[in-house]
């Protein structure tokens, strides 16, 4: 099939229309009632909601300054220092602080379970809520209700506290800084603060358990290992009884005199080890008093009696700390010498 395509005709390309603006305000201005009214209610719900619906929500952070971990004095230090200052570290830390068993330990503490704001059961609800109408709709239509039999329902409760109490904080690391910011929101500024400041106390307290523990464990090896070494002196000791019994090569004079060579180094080597293991044991007592600020513990270590002054004290354990390392380092030389 052809087409004649002479007689085809162009259409006029149509030309956009400018936008009138005095049509469009001469709209707006005989719309004007119902323009005034849209803003009324506007601000009227923005305004109920403002002063009747909306609650303020006031911030407290509290900081925590991570200490850098110092040069290790011995091998011990690698089982018992300080954490790693590593993003990888702190940004580990940051979890532990916001972990379900820390929050759990500050609901309990604090007793977050009482408080409507975190524990939605004791909210009063309206009649007209949708949960409300959920309700009454499950019991029109006999639904049955869930309930797990392993959770008891103080642990369900218990439970949902952390979690709303776990959305009302935050904690993050500083930029290039050793500091962590534990920040809590809440309806009230007292609560913020209290809940902001015990967060960081828990966390402190359960750094130093950690510590402890790892120190107990560090303390149970060394033992284990001296154990093991005073069986193999006892096995060595025998071999050279029986050598000594079995040949007649080496002289009997020269056999006791070694002995009590033998004897003298190995006493002297006791003493070398008690002296160094009690140096780093009066090293750590000193770090674990100034953490967890037992002053009794400090003025004990300073010496003095109840009659030192607090300057006084804090010079002679600071003395202590600075000759420290310097004392090990000598009863190590020794230790090894011997």
């Amino acid at each position: 099939m052809f087409h004649d395509i002479r007689s085809a005709k162009v259409a006029p390309v149509p030309t956009p229309r400018e936008i009138d603006l005095l049509a469009v305000f001469g709209a707006l201005w005989r719309e004007k009632l119902s323009v005034l009214l849209c803003v009324l209610l506007a601000l009227g719900a923005g305004g109920y909601y403002a002063l009747f619906v909306a609650v303020p929500k006031y911030s407290s952070t509290t900081s925590l300054k991570v200490e850098l971990q110092a040069p290790p004095i011995l091998d011990i230090e690698a089982v018992v220092g300080g954490g790693s200052t590593e993003d990888s570290a702190m940004n580990t830390e940051v979890d532990v602080i916001q972990s379900r068993g820390i929050l759990e330990q500050l609901v309990k503490d604090l007793d977050l379970t009482s408080d409507p704001e975190f524990n939605a059961a004791l909210r009063p609800v309206s009649p007209i809520s949708l949960s409300a109408l959920v309700e009454r709709l499950k019991v029109f239509l006999g639904a049955p209700t869930f309930q797990d039999p392993v959770v008891s329902p103080e642990q369900a409760t218990l439970n949902e506290t952390v979690d709303a109490v776990g959305e009302a904080i935050d904690a993050n690391v500083r930029r290039e800084r050793h500091i962590f910011d534990i920040t809590a929101t809440t309806t009230s500024p007292a609560k913020s603060l209290a809940i902001a400041d015990r967060l960081a106390e828990i966390y402190i307290s359960d750094q130093v358990q950690q510590k402890y523990v790892m120190t107990e464990d560090a303390v149970t090896w060394l033992s284990e290992r001296v154990t093991k070494l005073e069986g193999e002196l006892r096995e060595r000791e025998q071999a050279l009884k029986a050598f000594r019994t079995s040949t007649d090569i080496v002289s009997l004079e020269a056999v006791e005199a070694l002995n009590r060579q033998l004897a003298d180094a190995r006493e002297r080597l006791s003493e070398a080890q008690t002296d160094a293991a009690m140096t780093e044991t009066r090293l750590r007592r000193i770090e674990v008093a100034r953490e967890t600020g037992d002053a009794d513990a400090l003025l004990a270590i300073a010496g003095g009696g109840a009659t030192l002054s607090e300057a006084a004290m804090e010079r002679r354990i600071d003395a202590i700390v600075q000759g420290t390392p310097a004392e090990i380092a000598r009863q190590q030389r020794q230790v090894n010498v011997l």
